[in-house]
């Protein structure tokens, strides 16, 4: 494997980090962003519209709103795809580093990248990035850490809306065997709530969210966040508790305590990498599964936590809330 020799170039090089995929891979890719801001004095970056401000509160690290025909010293594509390629071919570069699923993909864009690492099929998501470092002499690091950010705009709907420690709880999808089932969800919600705490639910799937909402009649609390009010609000939260998904890798990378459940997914493939976030999933032999099709199980994977269990994480996870920081 021909390796990318970093020293040949100045610390002031110009940098360009792509990566089109969705949330939890871009936090999981930042490895290697931080590995290269390590090299340099700044590292561009393209991720996609709803995540840009992702960095924010990172000096080091220029967020691009698009990605011009212009020259850099050094390009990785982190995602490799129809997408993140054409965004490759618009750039020029004597490196670029892209990444490989098969050979035949290696020999078909060997023209267009100068170095190329494996992806890995199989193991945890933020290591599939670690070839890509250790293809620059690198080491990888443990994990993702995205930078606290105090968003004007969530520091003052917290100030709002906000009088007590609080909870936030991602537990919608736009996949419905991932999302976390009433059985679980209203437990939690009540126990949260006899806990005297604030409960702040998030996600895009609008209608789902209040419809809890209204059950309960105000709580908890609802609001649609863009990427740099949702680091803040998470932030300064006491704990989250979550499905997998994006969000949950936010909070990982955010070293917030909280809950991960893992229903069609293997927490060993898709799960984040900290020790502050307990998980739970069971072991059935359906997973992970097909989630685009109906459930013949009717969602077990979810549904057969015990919700005792689950109380006892969040009675220990309640320990570490303290007052509200704004």
């Amino acid at each position: 494997m021909k390796k990318v020799d970093l020293s040949n170039l100045p610390r002031s090089a110009k940098i360009l980090v792509l990566h089109t995929a969705n949330l939890g891979d871009v936090i999981s890719g930042s490895i290697v962003i931080d590995f290269l801001k390590k090299h340099f004095d700044k590292v561009n970056v393209y991720i996609r519209t709803p995540f840009q401000g992702l960095f924010a509160g990172d000096d080091q690290v220029i967020e691009l709103k698009e990605v011009i025909k212009e020259k850099y010293d050094l390009v990785v594509d982190l995602d490799s795809t129809k997408v993140s390629r054409t965004l490759a071919r618009k750039v020029g570069s004597p490196i670029k580093v892209g990444m490989w699923y098969t050979r035949l993909r290696k020999i078909k864009y060997s023209f267009l990248y100068s170095h190329q690492a494996q992806k890995l099929k199989t193991g945890k998501i933020v290591r599939d990035y670690d070839p890509v470092i250790e293809l620059m002499g690198g080491v990888p690091q443990q994990r993702p850490q995205i930078s606290q950010w105090d968003e004007p705009s969530a520091i003052q709907w917290i100030k709002s809306n906000i009088n007590s420690p609080y909870v936030v709880m991602h537990f919608s999808s736009l996949i419905p065997v991932r999302q976390l089932p009433d059985e679980l969800l209203f437990p939690i919600i009540n126990f949260i709530k006899k806990q005297s705490l604030q409960l702040i639910l998030i996600g895009v799937e609008k209608d789902t969210i209040l419809e809890v909402v209204d059950k309960y009649s105000g709580y908890p609390l609802f609001n649609v966040f863009n990427i740099k009010e949702l680091k803040t609000i998470i932030g300064h939260s006491c704990f989250y508790i979550g499905t997998d998904s994006g969000p949950l890798h936010l909070a990982a990378a955010l070293n917030k305590n909280g809950i991960g459940f893992y229903g069609p997914e293997l927490a060993k493939n898709c799960g984040n990498i900290s020790d502050k976030i307990i998980t739970f999933e069971k072991d059935f032999s359906c997973r992970p599964c097909d989630q685009n099709q109906p459930c013949p199980y009717n969602q077990r994977c979810l549904k057969s936590f015990d919700i005792e269990s689950i109380t006892s994480a969040l009675d220990n996870l309640q320990s570490f809330a303290g007052k509200l920081s704004t």
